[in-house]
């Protein structure tokens, strides 16, 4: 069933007419390796849980069963997939802005040595005909965000700014 369907979790039983259960639980794993499969048995041993963990099942009860342990297992089988399928999704999110950063450098980069190369003068922005300022006055920024403690670095002198702890005087910055 596990093979034609995808369960959130499945319970096997050791003892099964035609198939043991670790037989199944095997095939399981062979078909998808991430989903939780609890291991019940009547006649288990500590040897058959250790065989059935190191097979990769996500627990082993022994019957009977409590009603408590099993709402337990199925949460925690439950929450495990949930938490493994987020963060897959966090890592490619992760690795796409560390694409687009990392393309975001180059460009800045590249617009530095172009700066550089102008001898440093501010000749504004060629694309919109603005200043380093643009209309709005606001300070352009640059942030290398894939470098340990990526600190945001001014791409014009800083002005002196306003130093609220000493009343009205300025300091520089």
């Amino acid at each position: 069933m596990a093979e034609r369907e995808t369960p959130d979790l499945v319970f096997l039983d050791i003892k099964m007419p035609g198939m043991d259960g670790l037989d199944a639980l095997q095939r399981i794993k062979a078909a998808n390796d991430t989903m939780p499969v609890v291991i019940i048995s009547g006649h288990g041993t500590v040897t058959t849980a250790v065989e059935a963990t190191k097979a990769g099942a996500f627990d082993f009860i022994e019957k009977p069963l409590a009603s408590e342990r099993v709402l337990l297992t199925i949460r925690n089988g439950l929450d495990q997939t949930r938490l493994r399928d987020e963060n897959k999704s966090l890592k490619r999110a992760a690795e796409a802005r560390q694409h687009h950063f990392r393309e975001h450098r180059l460009d800045g980069e590249e617009q530095r040595r172009r700066d550089e190369q102008r001898g440093g003068e501010d000749q504004g922005d060629g694309a919109r005909g603005q200043g380093a300022r643009g209309n709005a006055g606001i300070r352009q920024r640059h942030v290398d965000a894939t470098r340990p403690n990526a600190q945001i670095r001014s791409m014009i002198p800083k002005e002196p700014a306003l130093d609220v702890r000493g009343g009205n005087s300025f300091r520089k910055s």
